[in-house]
């Protein structure tokens, strides 16, 4: 029996990976692509396979470096430090550098690193140096957007709203800009980063800011991992921490996720573990409503690592939490679509909610609040926008409640307290999604779960088992480009 588009596409759905692994002697339809790396082989979809391609072929375009007037970059970088009181770090001074000297570089960096910094004040040495230049600044969510904003002082969108994405490439606008930072990278799948590049004008200078310990995106490929691990771009690494309260434990655990957990997660006035796995999901609703009264709302929230399989789901939290928070709000109950399950979900005014799906306006991961039900919407209050669902028709298969969130749909997202159940029936645990969920918490992190199981996922890493070939692709056509210079140059 023959491997055929459905099987390879269904595996790399599963997978996020952008190529499938097959055996040597395996029967490949024709409608695929195959190809051997390292002894392997593999097989795709020929629309990934283009895909990669592409990137690669308008990435190499965009590799331009600059001169510098370093005197003047250092002037306007002494003149940031005395404005916002602080001294950069040689790293931090390096990814400001980098970012005046390259078309397309890479800012990368954990929490607490100072990547905010080193963004603002390379927007202040190039808008300096260059008092005509257009500044955007963009996410690939609106709640991740919003926080450039209110790090950075500048206005910032989604990527979706920037690039017009409606899911039809043939409408897209073009990124006429001349800097465009885009942050939260390890977000952005295969088919968005090429709609992103195929946005970017020939003049537009490309900074891209990412951690690549996060989860890899939702959609096929390891964007952020193939940039850096291709060495055709410009990476300054930001490895030194700035957190000012070096008794924070939180922060602390951070370090020990990001190395690979070989040690019992600390406890502190910060972190808090509950290593039992007993009653869990009374223990998760306990927790939820005590951080509820010190925290609000908006601050607090449950991670879990399924939407809607296993005992403490997202899904089923949400019913539960609704019921406890906001018995008394008014609200109707609508049969939606789930994934092509049917699903009764009651939405009340009150309610924390969250955006499934991009669309004009509003991007998929938005996590906003129920203001108002009339008879004919649902209006949600999104910080920036206000958005309305017809309770008619499909609008509302786009929204959920968000009392509790799958960490996926977390990334991108902060809160003063997160409550993440981390448990043996999670068969997905790994690295990147500990890392994620309690990266997400700012003043308290409670992680339920016992040390084994969390140690045992802190060896893993989810990017890194990624089967993708854009890596390999830039080095193709990178050298290629050299190779034309060469002999341009003779």
């Amino acid at each position: 029996m023959e491997l055929r588009k459905r099987e390879v596409v269904s595996a790399i759905n599963q997978t996020g990976s952008t190529w499938v692994p097959v055996g040597e002697n395996d029967k490949i339809g024709s409608d695929l692509v195959v190809r051997k790396h390292n002894g392997k082989k593999y097989a795709t979809h020929p629309w990934y396979q283009r895909s990669e391609k592409n990137c690669a072929r308008m990435i190499v375009r965009y590799l331009k470096e600059y001169a510098v007037d370093v005197k003047a970059v250092e002037r306007i970088i002494a003149e940031f430090e005395a404005s916002e009181g602080i001294k950069l770090a040689d790293e931090q001074r390096e990814g400001v550098y980098m970012m005046c000297r390259h078309r397309f570089c890479i800012l990368t960096g954990g929490p607490g690193t100072g990547k905010t910094s080193v963004l603002k004040c390379g927007a202040k040495v190039l808008k300096t140096l260059n008092p005509n230049y257009f500044l955007a600044f963009s996410a690939p969510t609106g709640k991740a957007s919003r926080r450039i904003t209110e790090g950075t002082g500048y206005p910032a969108t989604t990527i979706q709203k920037k690039i017009h994405d409606t899911g039809r490439s043939d409408y897209l606008l073009p990124i006429a800009d001349d800097v465009m930072f885009l942050d939260e990278i390890s977000m952005l799948d295969l088919e968005t980063f090429e709609k992103f590049l195929m946005c970017v004008s020939n003049h537009t200078r490309v900074i891209l800011v990412g951690d690549v310990d996060q989860l890899p995106s939702v959609g096929a490929g390891a964007v952020l991992r193939d940039l850096i691990d291709s060495n055709v771009l410009p990476v300054t690494q930001l490895e030194k921490t700035f957190r000012q309260d070096n008794s924070s434990v939180l922060f602390e655990n951070i370090q020990v996720v990001k190395k690979g957990g070989y040690v019992p997660l600390f406890e502190g006035s910060d972190f808090k573990r509950i290593k039992s796995e007993r009653n869990v999901f009374e223990t998760c609703v306990s927790e939820y409503l005590k951080a509820l009264k010190e925290y609000g709302m908006e601050n607090t929230v449950i991670l879990t690592p399924y939407r809607k399989a296993g005992t403490v789901c997202s899904e089923k939290l949400n019913t539960v939490l609704q019921e406890k928070v906001n018995p008394n709000g008014y609200g109707f109950t609508k049969t939606v679509n789930r994934d092509g399950r049917k699903l009764r979900i009651t939405f009340k005014e009150g309610d924390p909610v969250i955006h499934l799906r991009n669309r004009d306006g509003i991007a998929n991961g938005d996590v906003g609040v129920i203001t108002e039900i009339t008879e004919k919407a649902v209006i949600v209050n999104y910080s920036d926008t206000l958005f309305k669902y017809r309770t008619g028709g499909s609008d509302l298969d786009d929204l959920d409640l968000a009392y509790a969130l799958s960490v996926n749909k977390s990334q991108g997202s902060e809160y003063k307290c997160v409550i993440t159940p981390l448990l043996r029936e999670n068969k997905n645990l790994d690295r990147n999604m500990v890392y994620t969920a309690i990266t997400r918490a700012k003043k308290m992190c409670v992680v339920i779960g016992e040390d084994r199981i969390i140690q045992d996922a802190c060896k893993i890493q989810s990017s890194w088992e990624r089967d993708t070939f854009l890596c390999e692709e830039l080095q193709v056509k990178s050298k290629v480009v050299d190779l034309m210079a060469t002999i341009l140059a003779m």
